[in-house]
């Protein structure tokens, strides 16, 4: 497979291709180049180009994913972040990147700025770049994100206490306290430390750059992609999709020292489980909202590394099924001819091999 600037692809199926007007064609993708896909049609074996501007959104959709998957697991980085001073005063400030728009109640300089702003649109490269076709990059307007001196000032403008950081989904804006980006109040201003662990404020940037999908893919997927992108280490606006080490990851996120063993929730229960389920574990039950997270997380690992082809082909697909029309996520893509102790077991060799032993729990979740 080839990035879009054009080469030789791997071999890949026959399917069923879809143009704006509805008329379909069965072919096999050859290569990307010039905006173009190029395939060979099933019926004859004649190669033919097609814009990807005429293709259907499911299609187009599929072809991002599957150029992504060329390189996939991948490096990703943004570099030399340019900063625009919109607005700048004692309390009230608005400095805009790329993508992004950052509304504070504090002065910063572009630098601080250039620097935590290079997490935000690295997320941003670095969910586009997953082989699962998301199309992360923004419309016409921008991400906001709410920049705050202090965590008093988050709280009060509806920041919660037990989160380092919010995405609220009815406004699209991050809120965040600016010592959360690693930015500390000096006596001369406002100074960055990236040394600072952004793992949790990842996680809401990827469901920023997400919006568009957090009301059409169910709930474990939603949160698993935003766990998976904690795991990714990460500096500077760069991830290295190769660098993951779970165990390191998981520790981590479980606030130990190391962790050896691991108890999950079972794929089909976790499929099952609703969006009003999840919020009840989070109110009510930290611990099964707990593991509600990590199994998520670990879940989504393994489909984009250890699944299949390993280049996170079925949920690709899976995740494409939505943009059909009148499609929905299909997760009997993920479970192969419904054999559930073969996923589980798939999965528990996977962490294996990492140095974990998995068991999953049969207790209810929500």
């Amino acid at each position: 497979m080839v990035a879009a600037a054009g080469g030789e692809v791997g071999a890949e199926a026959a399917r069923i291709w879809t143009d704006g007007e509805g008329r379909t064609v069965e072919g096999v993708p050859l290569e990307v180049q010039d905006d173009r896909l190029l395939m060979r049609r099933a019926a004859d074996g004649a190669a033919f180009a097609v814009p990807l501007e005429r293709l259907s959104r499911a299609d187009r959709g599929w072809v991002a994913g599957w150029v992504a998957a060329s390189d996939w697991p991948g490096r990703t980085a943004v570099t030399g972040v340019r900063v625009e001073v919109e607005l700048e005063s004692a309390n009230e400030s608005r400095y805009r990147t790329e993508n992004f728009v950052f509304e504070a109640d504090a002065r910063l300089s572009r630098m601080v700025v250039g620097n935590f702003g290079a997490l935000f649109e690295g997320t941003l490269v670095a969910v586009d770049a997953l082989p699962l076709g998301l199309g992360a990059a923004p419309g016409a307007e921008p991400y906001r994100t709410m920049l705050f001196a202090t965590r008093e000032a988050y709280l009060a403008s509806g920041g919660r206490p037990d989160a380092a950081a919010i995405y609220r989904q009815t406004d699209r804006r991050i809120l965040v306290p600016l010592e959360r980006l690693g930015v500390r109040r000096t006596s001369s201003g406002f100074s960055y430390d990236r040394r600072g662990d952004n793992r949790l404020l990842v996680h809401e940037i990827t469901h920023q750059v997400m919006h568009d999908w957090l009301n059409v893919l169910p709930i474990w997927l939603v949160e698993g992609l935003a766990v998976y992108m904690e795991f990714v280490p990460q500096q500077g606006g760069r991830f290295d999709f190769r660098g993951i080490n779970l165990r390191e990851s998981l520790a981590g996120r479980m606030g130990l020292l190391t962790v050896r063993d691991l108890e999950l929730v079972g794929p089909e229960r976790l499929f099952a489980v609703s969006k009003a389920g999840w919020d009840a574990a989070l109110e009510n039950d930290s611990e099964v909202a707990a593991r509600l997270y990590l199994s998520s997380g670990v879940l989504t690992w393994y489909f984009l590394h250890h699944d299949g082809d390993r280049k996170g082909e079925r949920l690709r697909e899976a995740i494409q099924a939505v943009r059909r029309p009148g499609g929905r996520f299909d997760v009997s893509l993920l479970v192969p001819d419904g054999d559930e102790e073969a996923l589980k077991e798939a999965v528990r060799r996977a962490c294996r091999a990492e140095g974990l032993r998995v068991s999953f729990v049969d207790e209810p979740v929500p």
